[in-house]
């Protein structure tokens, strides 16, 4: 890898340029809005709250609490990170056993309607019917997988802390926070597909056919892998892909994940089963309502150039920069 940045410095510098393009114009408008609700729903103690019905749900479908069930919601509607960030968050304050955060991290990382539908459905496919079906397939297949980890459930709970003598923080200081910790956690994934959108760059150099360039930056990075694969595969294919999630999504995950104590090779193996489970129901789907769309083309639909259309983006990045500098600098006075 040094040999090749060395070699060749201006494929790097593409690779991250496109990196940077996906961040701007896929993964801050589809993540940031969700991390910063995820982050304010555990600040304020919103999704804390305990009602007999949440609890009965949860108890009964999923094994987990009812103030749990906010984290899987979060983790279907909201993208990759932020079903896990919520686990990792619900399990510190004491919501959660080790058992059933360990058991969230198998089904509460999913890609979010905004990259399923927008991204890969609109942008890729051009077909928002085929988008809505991946979306379909992953949430059959994530909420399948938690049903089915009751199997490895220890039936143990929590004992719901009480609050009653605390202070509720108040509702500008849990957003402020809220929005801070949301802006540390998009420079980190950030960070990430960056990284690995520049690896993936030096694929093109390998002497391998071309659905062996898709299978790796498939495995590598989700949104690289998509973008490869569009046009070329069918659609259980691409749930395949995004259900696996690429190995960029589980490194952005992982910190998350150890604080849960669940071991990478389980994390990783629930990865699989759930993207071979989506490929599955998207199979079957199909066979029911078949979808007249260009999926099997040679050619991919291009998409704009995210700094030339997405000036909204960029000055959000240049936002969250400035709110990450407060939050640390801020910490380093208290210490």
């Amino acid at each position: 890898m040094a040999a090749l940045l060395l070699l060749m410095p201006e494929k790097a510098a593409e690779g991250v340029r496109k990196g940077l393009d996906i961040c701007a114009s896929s993964v801050i408008p589809s993540l940031f809005p969700f991390m910063a609700l995820s982050s304010f729903l555990i600040n304020s103690r919103i999704c804390l709250w305990r009602g007999k019905f949440a609890d009965t749900v949860g108890k009964k479908l999923l094994s987990i609490p009812g103030s749990a069930l906010s984290a899987v919601f979060m983790s279907l509607i909201g993208g990759f990170p932020v079903g896990a960030t919520m686990t990792a968050k619900l399990l510190e304050k004491g919501e959660i056993t080790k058992n059933q955060a360990q058991r969230m991290m198998m089904f509460c990382v999913n890609a979010g309607p905004a990259f399923v539908i927008g991204t890969v459905g609109v942008s890729m496919l051009s077909s928002v019917t085929a988008g809505a079906v991946i979306l379909a397939s992953l949430m059959v297949s994530s909420l399948s997988m938690g049903f089915f980890s009751n199997l490895i459930s220890d039936g143990e709970f929590a004992i719901p802390k009480e609050y009653k003598n605390e202070a509720a923080p108040e509702f500008s200081q849990a957003f402020t926070r809220s929005v801070a910790d949301a802006a540390a956690a998009m420079f980190s994934i950030c960070a990430w597909v960056i990284l690995f959108s520049c690896i993936n760059g030096f694929t093109d150099l390998l002497s391998v056919s071309e659905n062996g360039k898709i299978f790796i930056k498939s495995i590598l990075e989700v949104t690289t892998g998509s973008f490869a694969a569009a046009g070329k595969v069918p659609l259980p294919i691409m749930c395949l892909i995004i259900g696996f999630g690429g190995i960029c999504v589980h490194c952005q995950v992982m910190g998350y994940a150890i604080q849960t104590g669940i071991k990478p090779s389980l994390f990783v193996a629930a990865r699989i089963i759930n993207g071979a489970i989506a490929a599955m129901v998207c199979a079957v789907i199909l066979e029911f309502f078949p979808i007249s769309t260009a999926v099997m083309s040679n050619t991919v639909q291009s998409v704009p150039q995210a700094y030339s259309a997405s000036i909204p983006a960029a000055a959000g990045l240049l936002v969250m920069g400035g709110l990450l500098i407060l939050e640390l600098d801020s910490k380093r006075k208290i210490c």
